[in-house]
């Protein structure tokens, strides 16, 4: 990967793609891309001097192209896909190119987990930035207040989130490996939950030290590693304390601060930082607030019932005298077959739970499960089944209509996004 070669993304909007993109660019290569949608990433990254086309032709790809890296959603007939092969371009997937960028790093911390990576990573990144070291970092989500969830920083440090759903993070060899927590969520991608608990196991193996969040799962899988530093839930400091909600975020924070003590910022420089840390879009979002009728609409990104507990708990926990309505999209049919009773298990937990259409992304699997299941194990009285792309007007005027003192979640991966403006419209109106 020398200065003189040319790398065109496919698939370039996304968080994942854009970030390692915009760290190029900064070390002076010359950077291209595509996707198939205009976004405001896109104009982010054409402000920056890459090239970028909407839409995936084989033209897209320059002439003097040497390399062409690709997300887990391209597919094999995509047009530019097809186009690099019959060039006999080097082509890698998203992971395996992230590899090649930790490598030019002297100190790199891979954050993994099946929870919790972006926050963390987003969390560490800020700390170091208060304390002006000037990390690399790739986050994967929307930093509030940030011009852009990547940075090459100044070469000394990388702080990155690694993926675990395509298997790509046992490529990473990191300084630091952090591991947050370890569930079977993705298993399906990789061949079952012993392939996916393997592939946590080779990161850790290909990591320096590893810090990871005790659990029984997390013991079994990494207690012979050569050097790793279990931490517990329970030693989370009093001073600690964010502008963000929810036990698991302060979870988050505190796995950050003993990180960053392995890089030379104390705990209580840590804890200071902090404190000003603006949060993740999609992660407990407040979207708006009707402080006449004690009305406030949220947004997270929960997709796994073990999100979804972490979100109703924090909502409960955070505003005990409001009703909580969530509007949940299940994302990828796979998940509603394997999780269909604990998602309506958490989900119970509200008051009222309106489920939307599932979001099946890229993978059109929806011959698998059908949303309804989670409904079924649900009391009729507490769920109802919705299609909000029909008519979002006429679907956000209903979950609003009457609602006074309460919480409206909405809870999601996908598409559901597209209902919050509709939602913030009535959720501020004085009265339905």
């Amino acid at each position: 990967m020398d200065k003189n070669k040319r790398i065109h993304f496919i698939g370039i909007g996304g968080v994942g793609m854009s970030g390692m993109a915009e760290i190029l660019s900064e070390w002076g290569y010359d950077v291209s891309g595509s996707d198939m949608k205009d976004s405001s990433v896109l104009s982010r990254l054409s402000k920056k001097g890459l090239n970028i086309t909407i839409g995936h032709f084989p033209k897209n790809i320059p002439v003097s192209t040497d390399i062409v890296v690709f997300s887990s959603a391209i597919t094999i007939d995509n047009p530019e896909y097809i186009a690099a092969e019959k060039r006999g371009l080097t082509m890698k997937r998203r992971g395996e190119f992230l590899a090649d960028i930790v490598s030019f790093y002297k100190c790199v911390v891979a954050i993994a987990g099946s929870h919790g990576k972006t926050t963390t990573t987003a969390m560490l990144s800020h700390i170091l930035r208060e304390r002006e070291i000037k990390p690399g970092y790739l986050v994967g989500g929307n930093v509030f207040e940030w011009n852009s969830p990547a940075s090459a920083g100044n070469g000394e440090i990388l702080v990155t989130e690694v993926d675990e759903s395509d298997g790509t993070q046992a490529y990473i060899k990191s300084d630091i490996g952090v591991i947050l927590n370890v569930e079977d969520d993705h298993c399906w991608n990789l061949g079952g939950e012993e392939k996916l608990y393997q592939c946590f196991k080779d990161f850790a193996d290909s990591a320096n030290m590893i810090i990871t969040v005790k659990s029984p799962k997390t013991t079994e899988l990494f207690e012979t590693h050569k050097n790793a530093l279990f931490i517990d839930s329970k030693d989370i400091s009093e001073t600690l304390r964010i502008p963000q909600i929810g036990f698991h975020n302060r979870l988050n924070a505190y796995t950050a601060s003993v990180v960053a003590e392995k890089l030379g910022v104390s705990l209580t420089d840590s804890i200071q930082a902090l404190k000003s840390f603006p949060g993740v879009e999609r992660r407990l979002m407040l979207i708006t607030e009707n402080l006449k009728r004690k009305l406030s609409l949220f947004e997270d990104y929960a997709h796994h019932p073990t999100e979804v507990r972490a979100a109703v708990s924090a909502l409960r926990s955070a505003f005990p005298k409001r009703s909580l309505i969530i509007v949940f999209q299940p994302h990828r049919y796979e998940r509603i077959a394997r999780y269909a009773k604990e998602f309506a298990q958490e989900l119970s937990k509200a008051d009222f739970v309106y489920i939307t259409m599932p979001f099946a992304a890229w993978l059109n699997d929806s011959s698998i499960a059908d949303p309804r299941v989670i409904a079924d194990n649900m009391s009729k009285e507490k769920v109802e089944l919705i299609d909000f792309k029909d008519n979002p007007t006429k679907t956000a005027e209903k979950i609003c209509r009457d609602q006074n003192n309460a919480i409206i979640a909405v809870l999601g991966a996908g598409s559901v996004t597209e209902l919050i403006p509709y939602l913030a419209h009535f959720a501020e109106t004085s009265h339905i």
